[in-house]
């Protein structure tokens, strides 16, 4: 019984070595990581905000469940809650974006 779990361990960690294979040593760049900027996000009501204009941008119909989850973010943003509802108007982007 413990030779199955320890064969696909063993098979997972080939496949990842494969598919990793040759390429850019670790923690050097390529340049595609210099010429892009990296956006840092934080937990704090200016992204919440950020957010909320990004979803207000939108032009088209949002969807029932879309609207639910902005709802619930930007209440629990003005209610100190920032990370739980950066989580929901994330999620109500991401519905947003595959509408």
């Amino acid at each position: 019984m413990t030779l199955r779990p320890t064969l696909f361990v063993c098979a997972g960690s080939a496949v990842w070595l494969c598919a990793a294979g040759p390429g850019t040593p670790i923690g050097q760049k390529t340049p595609a990581d210099t010429t892009h900027p990296v956006a840092i996000t934080t937990d704090s009501p200016a992204y919440c905000e950020t957010l909320e204009r990004t979803i207000d941008a939108y032009t088209h119909r949002i969807p029932p469940q879309t609207q639910t989850l902005e709802t619930e973010g930007r209440h629990l943003c003005q209610t100190g809650h920032v990370r739980a509802g950066i989580d929901r108007l994330r999620r109500a982007l991401v519905t947003l974006k595959h509408s």
